[in-house]
């Protein structure tokens, strides 16, 4: 179990591999001559010795290797492992009543049975996750890290129990052996129709039902929640459909049937229904796309273009070459970059090659995408396929994500293309910038963190206490988390409940004795931010804003910090409100004409006429005016109101000095006017 991910520790991991092998092993037992004569007591002897030897190891481990709450990890291996290992016990004796032979064959006949109902539901439902007899339950993907025991799951658990109970009973009874197997079969069959209806799958009939306000387009069907405005319908059914042109022209190939699309309420509705709150998924062999209405706006086209890539895959799933995540990914990331250049992919990709000595080729062999974290994988196979699309063009760049073959499909040996697109990232000049490397990459993958769950489960709960305003025990529990696992965000916790406490001096003083611990974490620059808001709380004053500023993580970092700059020179009697307020701040307070322009939300009573003022007369900046036009003109698209948000780019245009955002801009402008040519338009305030 070392060398399978997370399975080395006692708790969710360890716990599915556990119930699946104590499921199975059972199947072993029929080739026991001896075994099989032994009375029911003996057997169930062996059964709680199976069950206990790998407690007895992993206390063990816990208790030579430190941290991972060994308790926290013995409620998931009980409810897994106990009723799987009860089950695979309970069909061995259904088997063994029976006079029949290859009875061995006939048990793991059953236990394919059982998890074949993953792949069924799986590939043919709309869920991602999946409820299992054996395995328990799985969230959909692994960047959901946070598995909560909750009643659904415990009832889940049950099942088996029970089953296993009717099991035993059917081995007693005098009947016939084919009457005792197709009873035995008749229940897990019928399980698994009845999954649906008790909510432990979503097939298609469920999911339409939830989100039941259907817009039918060209190109797509699109299911929406009918907690979601009429005006958001429409605007989302049309940036479908823009998408679609954009993507369509640039493969020069369109998906040879609709695209069914469905657009969660909330993360929470998501995973209750399809699964993976934490991401955004596409079901290509479905031709599916599932989103939260929250993440529709980013992750919309990436989506789509996966969906697209089903023409070009194989197989059954409709995906690149050899299953390769980094082809997968790296192809939508690609194709995204040149519809909207929302970041500079070839940069970013430069700054993480330099900053980590990271091989483009180790990322595209197998399955390593997974080893690295989410930022390093979609952006290093992102710039990768665009430099393939760039100097190649279309037709090789099909070849190779249906074989995941470079050789074949580019006429090059691989280690050439590596070295070509090496040389491409390095001639483009860009500046090498490290801070802007650990902002970006600057965190693990899953598989790579300590105790990922448990410390997930936590921060969940600190959360909790944090929305009950219950600062003090958040203070304790974050406290003490962090001195158990030595994770950031549990010290994140525990500074921001100092500062609700108004704590400031005690959270000041226990940040600078931590905050050099985390220099090679992008958490250093959210610790400097709150660094730099504790200096003037303290003592009025702030001389870290030009060093904030020398970072240059980020646009919106930047803007964030000039706009907590702005605040302090212009209005230094509410700075405390609000920086240590920003949810609840009432920024109607602000009497500067400089502020209301930067802090201003398009529902703004009079929001147009406070943007003209700015025009005008307002002296800022002129980097962060550009900017603050750019986020402007973006909600008000967001609002349906594409003339005015057509004004405010011009606006963002007419500023700008950076050839890099030409190609953004250019992109943002053409999806305006297009949807000005399709849309309704619509002018507010």
């Amino acid at each position: 179990m070392q060398f399978l991910p997370l399975t080395n520790k006692m708790g969710y991991e360890f716990a599915i591999f556990n119930a699946l092998i104590q499921f199975a092993i059972w199947g072993t037992f029929f080739s026991l001559n001896k075994f099989v004569q032994l009375s029911f007591f003996y057997k169930f002897s062996v059964f709680l010795i199976v069950f206990t030897i790998p407690i007895l190891i992993s206390l063990l481990g816990e208790l030579i290797f430190g941290f991972c709450h060994f308790t926290f990890g013995l409620n998931y291996y009980i409810l897994f492992v106990l009723p799987a290992n009860i089950l695979g016990f309970s069909v061995y004796e259904v088997i063994n009543s029976i006079k029949i032979k290859l009875k061995a064959i006939l048990f793991y006949f059953i236990f394919l049975l059982i998890i074949s109902g993953i792949i069924v539901e799986i590939y043919f439902y709309p869920q991602i996750y999946f409820y299992n007899l054996i395995i328990g339950y799985f969230p959909g993907t692994i960047y959901d890290e946070l598995i909560e025991i909750d009643l659904k799951l415990v009832l889940s658990r049950i099942i088996p129990l029970i089953l296993g109970i009717i099991f035993i009973f059917i081995k007693r009874i005098n009947c016939k052996n084919i009457i005792k197997l197709y009873f035995l079969l008749i229940l897990l069959i019928g399980y698994f129709f009845i999954k649906p209806h008790i909510g432990l799958s979503t097939n298609k009939f469920v999911l339409i039902e939830n989100l039941s306000n259907k817009n039918e387009t060209k190109h797509f069907i699109v299911h929406f929640d009918s907690s979601i405005e009429n005006d958001n319908v429409k605007r989302l059914s049309l940036l479908h459909e823009y998408y679609f042109y954009r993507i369509s022209k640039i493969l020069n190939f369109k998906p040879n049937k609709k695209i069914e699309s469905f657009i969660y309420k909330d993360d929470i509705q998501k995973g209750k229904l399809f699964g993976s709150r934490a991401a955004d998924v596409t079901k290509p062999w479905l031709y599916q796309i599932h989103l939260d209405v929250n993440s529709t706006e980013r992750n919309l086209l990436h989506e789509i273009i996966h969906v697209f890539s089903a023409e070009l895959g194989n197989g059954p799933l409709k995906l690149a070459g050899d299953y390769n995540p980094a082809i997968i990914e790296g192809f939508a990331m690609a194709i995204e970059e040149l519809i909207e250049p929302k970041r500079n992919l070839d940069e970013l990709a430069y700054l993480g090659l330099k900053h980590y000595n990271l091989s483009t080729r180790k990322l595209f062999n197998g399955f390593n995408f997974f080893t690295q974290n989410s930022s390093i994988g979609y952006i290093l196979s992102g710039s990768f396929i665009k430099f393939l699309q760039k100097h190649y063009g279309n037709k090789e760049l099909f070849k190779y994500y249906k074989t995941a073959d470079l050789r074949n499909s580019y006429k090059l040996e691989p280690e050439k293309l590596f070295s070509k697109y090496f040389t491409y990232i390095n001639n483009q000049n860009f500046k090498f910038n490290s801070y802007k490397a650990i902002y970006y990459f600057g965190y693990s993958p899953l598989i790579n963190k300590k105790c990922a769950r448990y410390i997930a489960y936590n921060i969940n709960e600190i959360n909790k206490l944090f929305k009950e305003k219950k600062y003090e025990k958040a203070a304790k529990e974050s406290k003490l988390l962090y001195n158990e696992s030595g994770n950031y965000a549990a010290y994140y916790g525990y500074l921001l409940s100092l500062i609700k406490l108004n704590k400031f001096l005690d959270a000041k003083n226990s940040l600078n004795n931590f905050i050099s611990v985390t220099k090679n974490s992008n958490t250093y620059f959210t610790l400097k931010f709150i660094d730099t808001k504790l200096n003037i709380a303290l003592s009025k004053k702030c001389p870290e804003f030009d060093t904030l500023l020398s970072y240059n993580l980020s646009e919106s970092f930047n803007f964030e910090v000039y706009r907590l700059n702005e605040f302090f020179t212009k209005e230094s009697d509410k700075i405390n409100d609000y920086i240590f307020n920003e949810t609840n701040f009432d920024v109607n307070r602000i009497k500067s004409d400089t502020l209301k322009f930067l802090f201003l939300d398009p529902k703004t009573l009079n929001a147009k006429y406070i943007i003209d003022k700015a025009e005008s007369y307002i002296l800022i900046n002129k980097f962060y005016k550009q900017f603050n036009y750019e986020r402007l003109s973006e909600e008000y698209f967001i609002n349906g109101d594409y003339e005015y948000s057509k004004n405010l780019l011009k606006r963002s245009i007419d500023l700008n000095i950076d050839k890099v955002k030409q190609c953004l801009y250019f992109s943002k402008l053409q999806k305006i006017n297009w949807f000005i040519e399709n849309g309704n338009n619509k002018d507010k305030n």
